[in-house]
C-alpha cells in the first residue's frame, strides 16, 4: 500500500485563460495532519475543490492510497473516503441536526450499495429512524463529539454546528478530511477542543488536511506542510523543522516578513495603560460615550445595559463568541438598529436619534460589517460603483459624471494595492483580501472620527492582516476611535488598548491589554465570573 493516503499528480485548473493550479504535485501521508498555506488567491480552495469532486481538473491525476480514481461529482468524492467541513456552515438553519445529518443519505446509499438495496432508506419510517439515530450517535460518541440531535442549528453555536458538520463526513465514513479555516469563528476553549479532536480523529488513522492562515496554529498542530503561491507549490516542509517567518516568507515571497509589532509613525500624548484607568475622564474627554444601552431584536433582547467609552486615539477591542451581541452593539451605533433604551453620545452629543445617513455625514461614523459581500458592497456591481456607494447618494447632482469620480477611485485602487484587472469588474471577482481593501477605502473615504469595524481581518490571508492592522495603528496615530470587534485573542491582544468581553449581550469586564489574563478572557467568553466594570 503506498505511504500517501492523498496523492494529487501535475494538477491544472484553468477557468478560461486564467490558471488557478498549474502543474501542482500535492501529497499527504497517511494518518497525518497536514497544513495547505496561501495568501488569498493563491489556489488552495480551487485543489481542495478538485480533490472533493467539485472541479474537475484540465489535466492531471489524483491518487488515494496509491490507486487512481475520478471523481466527477462530491458525492463521488465522499463515496471514495473524502469529507470537507467548510469555513461557513452548510447546514440548514429550520432543520434539526439528525435531519441535517440525513440529508443526502439516500443519494450516498444509491451510489455505494445500488438503487434496489438502498430503496428503504428512501422512505424515513420511523424504525428507520431510530436505528440511524442509534448510529450517528454511536458514532459521536467513538469520537467524542458532543450534539444534541433534535436540537434546531438555528439554536447552535457556531462551534457546536462545527460538531455537526464533522459529524456528518464521519457518520459516511470519511477517512480523508478536509477542513478549512475550522477555527476562525472559535473561542480559544472551543479551539482546544477542536483540536483534541483532530488529535483523536489521527489516532484513529484518519488524514487530515488542515487549511488556515494562522501559522502558530499550523506549528503546534501539523506535522506537515504545503505551501501554495500564485498556483504553484512553492514549498514543503516538516513542520518540526521550520517557523513562523519561514512559513511566512514562502506564503507572500518577500525577503522582510518578520512578524514585528504593528507601528506608526506618531505617538499618541495618553499612554496606554492611562486609557484604561478611572482618573481618565478628568485628563481627555471621551469620543463615544454609549450609556446603559439596551436592545432587542426579533423579540429578543439582543443587549443589556451596555456601558463603556472609548477615547480619541484608543483601540477598544471586543472580544466574544459570534452571536453574542456584537453585531447588533454594531448596527446600534451606526443607527442601522434603534435601541430600546440608553444614550450615545460622540464628541459629548446624543447621536441615538440620527439616522444612519446622518451618522455618516454629520457624526462622521465609518463602519465596516462582517458579512462583506451581503452587507458591505454589492456583488455583480462594479468595483467603481461599490466605491461610490456611500458618496453618490449623498451628492445631489442631476447628472453624474464618472470622469469627476475615477481619478480617486484609481488612486485608492493603488494605495490600498487592490488587485483587479479594472475597475469596472464586479466585485464578487475579488479575493477576501482585496475586497476588504476595497471597503476599508471606501470608509476612510468618509474621513471618519469613529470607526467600527466587525471582523475585518476574517479570512484573510497573512499580509492581507498585517495590511489591515497596521492600517488600523495609523489611524489611531491620527487621534481617530476605533471599535475593533475581532474572534483571534491573538488579534485584539496585539491591536487593542482595552479588551471588553461579550456575553449574551452584556458586558462581562473591560481590561487594560497590558494587563489581561488569557484564562480570565476565556472565561469571561463562555459567561464565567462577570468583573465589575471599569
Amino acid at each position: 500500500m503506498s505511504l500517501y493516503a492523498v496523492e494529487m499528480l501535475n494538477i491544472t485548473k484553468k477557468f478560461g485563460t486564467f490558471i488557478a493550479n498549474q502543474s501542482i504535485h500535492f501529497r499527504v501521508q497517511q494518518g497525518m495532519i497536514h497544513a495547505l498555506l496561501g495568501e488569498n488567491g493563491a489556489g488552495k480552495s480551487t485543489l481542495m475543490n478538485v480533490l472533493t469532486g467539485i472541479y474537475t481538473p484540465n489535466t492531471g491525476e489524483i491518487q488515494l492510497h496509491g490507486q487512481p480514481v475520478q471523481f466527477r461529482t462530491p458525492m463521488d468524492a465522499l463515496g471514495h473516503g473524502i469529507g470537507m467541513v467548510a469555513q461557513h456552515s452548510q447546514l440548514i438553519p429550520s432543520m434539526t441536526v439528525l435531519e441535517n445529518i440525513l440529508l443526502g443519505e439516500a443519494g450516498l446509499a444509491c451510489r455505494q450499495i445500488g438503487f434496489w438495496k438502498s430503496l428503504s432508506k428512501r422512505f424515513l419510517t420511523k424504525s428507520f429512524l431510530n436505528k440511524t439515530l442509534e448510529s450517528i450517535m454511536s458514532v459521536a460518541q467513538a469520537y467524542g463529539i458532543s450534539i444534541s440531535p433534535h436540537k434546531q442549528v438555528r439554536d447552535l453555536s457556531i462551534g457546536e454546528q462545527q460538531r455537526v458538520e464533522l459529524l456528518k463526513v464521519l457518520y459516511r465514513k470519511a477517512q480523508i478530511l478536509i477542513l478549512d479555516e475550522p477555527t476562525t469563528m472559535l473561542t480559544l476553549q472551543e479551539v482546544q477542543q477542536l483540536f483534541q479532536m483532530l488529535q483523536n480523529l489521527q489516532e484513529k488513522g484518519h488524514t487530515i488536511i488542515f487549511i488556515t492562515h494562522k501559522l502558530q496554529e499550523v506549528l503546534n498542530y501539523t506535522q506537515s506542510i504545503t505551501v501554495l503561491r500564485k498556483g504553484q507549490v512553492v514549498a514543503e516542509f516538516n513542520t518540526a523543522m521550520t517557523d513562523a517567518n519561514t512559513l511566512a516568507k514562502a506564503m507572500v515571497g518577500e525577503t522582510q516578513t518578520e512578524q514585528k509589532s504593528i507601528t506608526s509613525s506618531t505617538q499618541t500624548t495618553e499612554s496606554l495603560l492611562d486609557m484604561a484607568m478611572p482618573l481618565l475622564p478628568k485628563k481627555m474627554q471621551p469620543l463615544l460615550d454609549v450609556k446603559q444601552v439596551s436592545l432587542r431584536k426579533t423579540q429578543k433582547q439582543a443587549l443589556t445595559d451596555i456601558h463603556f467609552s472609548v477615547y480619541p486615539g484608543e483601540i477598544l477591542g471586543i472580544a466574544g463568541v459570534a452571536g453574542n451581541g456584537q453585531d447588533e452593539l454594531a448596527q446600534a451605533l451606526a443607527g442601522l438598529c434603534p435601541i430600546s433604551k440608553g444614550t450615545i453620545e460622540l464628541n459629548g452629543e446624543e447621536i441615538q436619534s440620527l439616522s444612519c445617513k446622518e451618522r455618516i455625514q454629520q457624526a462622521k461614523i465609518a463602519y465596516v460589517p462582517a458579512d462583506r459581500l451581503g452587507e458591505a458592497v454589492s456583488q455583480d456591481m462594479s468595483i467603481a460603483e461599490n466605491f461610490l456607494l456611500k458618496t453618490i447618494p449623498h451628492q445631489r447632482e442631476f447628472l453624474f459624471h464618472w470622469s469627476k469620480y475615477n481619478p480617486c477611485i484609481e488612486k485608492d485602487i493603488r494605495e490600498f494595492e487592490i488587485q483587479c484587472q479594472s475597475k469596472d469588474m464586479p466585485a464578487r471577482y475579488l479575493s477576501g483580501g482585496n475586497l476588504q481593501r476595497l471597503i476599508l477605502a471606501r470608509e476612510l473615504r468618509l474621513f471618519p472620527q469613529l470607526l467600527i469595524a466587525v471582523y475585518p481581518t476574517r479570512g484573510l490571508d497573512w499580509k492581507a492582516t498585517r495590511f489591515v492592522l497596521q492600517l488600523f495603528h495609523d489611524l489611531k496615530a491620527q487621534n481617530k476611535g476605533i471599535l475593533y470587534m475581532a474572534d483571534d485573542l491573538d488579534e485584539l491582544y496585539e491591536i487593542s488598548d482595552r479588551i471588553l468581553v461579550l456575553y449574551q449581550g452584556q458586558i462581562m469586564g473591560i481590561v487594560p491589554t497590558a494587563s489581561a489574563d488569557r484564562t480570565q478572557i476565556g472565561l469571561w467568553m463562555a459567561g464565567a465570573e462577570r468583573k465589575e466594570i471599569l
